[in-house]
């Protein structure tokens, strides 16, 4: 029988790089305290006078907040040529257009080219018969106007931020729009000629043909965007829609006594996980479980009241951390555990 050694491992910073997709990534804006470029590209961004604010897990300084006013958009100088890719993002829109009056709908991505006006990859936002819309647009060098386009409708959700994925498969000539983790929608690109796009800009419009260069402004939230120079999977992007905050501090809860201890059950062989610590309130605690690639393994919740829970998954020998979380998504505590 497999022995569990727990131990401390305590911790004033976790950070969990592995949480990121790295296979074909091309540049990765977790927007943690500045616009940088965290995929390796060196594509950082310049946020303008947008301001730092809380993510969709309520941490501060995690997120861009992006205003009605001109400067508030991140510009980034970054190429994308005709060829697969993956764009990535969290948003939590406070504004949306008019589908009839197409110069007035919010944009709060738009990727052209500076010299050439014809190429575009926009994600717009309008209302349509009374429902909310976003819809992803993809045209060649050669054509002035128009696009291929994918639309979602955006779903009555408790939380106010989605999820959005676009992909595109050169060789088949696919284009897909993903919504919270679900394909929405798919499209037949049309055009025979490429698409080189060298200028992206987060929240506004940009046309280099037009004086002043911005004009479709994106109120709102904006987080986590990844760019990827091919079409991920649909594990992938539920992946990403799933992928959970990169814990930075650990919150002391009441009588918590720095550790977490797991012992096998003598009658049924299965791993038991005790919380050596009072819960405030009686709450409900949510855990997970990672091995030392910063890979998920496991997930647990312990109801209130409780102060164990069984663990479901059969973890092999190793190395792994567990992390605790409040009722509200806040990270309590952590601990390193050894399974022999």
């Amino acid at each position: 029988m497999k022995k569990l050694l727990p131990f401390l491992f305590l911790l004033s910073s976790l950070h969990l790089s592995a949480q990121v997709i790295t296979n074909g990534l091309s540049s990765y804006y977790p927007f943690n305290g500045n616009a940088n470029d965290m995929g390796g590209g060196g594509n950082h961004g310049n946020a303008g006078t947008c301001a730092l604010t809380t993510d969709r897990f309520g941490i501060g300084s995690r997120a861009y907040q992006l205003d009605a006013i001109q400067s508030d958009q991140i510009s980034i100088n970054k190429v994308l040529s005709f060829g697969d890719f993956t764009f990535a993002y969290w948003m939590l829109p406070e504004v949306f257009g008019n589908n009839q009056n197409p110069y007035i709908i919010p944009q709060p991505i738009d990727w052209r080219n500076t010299t050439n006006q014809n190429p575009i990859l926009q994600l717009v936002l309008y209302i349509q018969n009374g429902d909310k819309k976003i819809q992803y647009r993809l045209r060649d060098n050669l054509t002035p106007s128009g696009s291929n386009s994918v639309t979602a409708t955006l779903p009555t959700t408790e939380s106010p931020w989605y999820h959005v994925v676009c992909t595109f498969n050169a060789t088949n000539k696919i284009m897909k729009l993903y919504l919270n983790g679900i394909l929405i929608q798919t499209q037949i690109y049309t055009y025979t000629s490429p698409f080189t796009l060298d200028k992206l800009v987060i929240g506004n419009n940009y046309n280099p043909s037009s004086v002043p260069n911005y004009s479709q402004k994106y109120t709102g939230k904006i987080d986590d965007i990844y760019i990827f120079n091919r079409e991920i999977t649909d594990k992938e992007v539920l992946d990403l829609y799933n992928e959970q905050s990169t814990p930075t501090a650990v919150e002391t809860v009441t009588d918590f006594r720095k550790y977490l201890s797991i012992y096998p059950n003598p009658l049924s062989g299965e791993k038991v996980l005790q919380l050596n610590f009072t819960p405030k309130n009686g709450g409900k605690y949510q855990g997970k479980v990672w091995n030392m690639n910063g890979q998920e393994v496991a997930a647990f919740t312990v109801p209130p009241g409780l102060s164990s829970v069984v663990l479901k998954q059969d973890l092999l020998a190793g190395n792994y951390i567990f992390a605790l979380y409040n009722e509200q998504g806040k990270m309590m505590g952590t601990q390193q555990l050894a399974i022999q």
